[in-house]
């Protein structure tokens, strides 16, 4: 009976272990940039809202005073 070597298939997990951790880091890296793209977008949608919220109560003071002008013109 031959002396098994297990040198090949050490080697062969060793490898296999090495794409696993390789496939984690790549992983965790894409994930850091889609977390820094959603929070400029977070960031962008806040800013937007603000600006909307602020045009919505010019308009409700535009309907206010127009209404109250042409009440007064009657």
């Amino acid at each position: 009976m031959e002396k098994m070597d297990f040198t090949e298939l050490h080697q062969y997990f060793n490898d296999f272990s090495a794409s696993i951790r390789e496939s984690g880091d790549k992983t965790s890296s894409s994930l850091l940039e889609v977390k820094g793209e959603l929070a400029a977008l977070n960031g962008t949608l806040t800013t937007t809202n603000y600006l909307l919220m602020g045009v919505l109560i010019l308009q409700a003071f535009l309907i206010v005073f127009i209404l109250l002008k042409n009440k007064n013109m009657k």
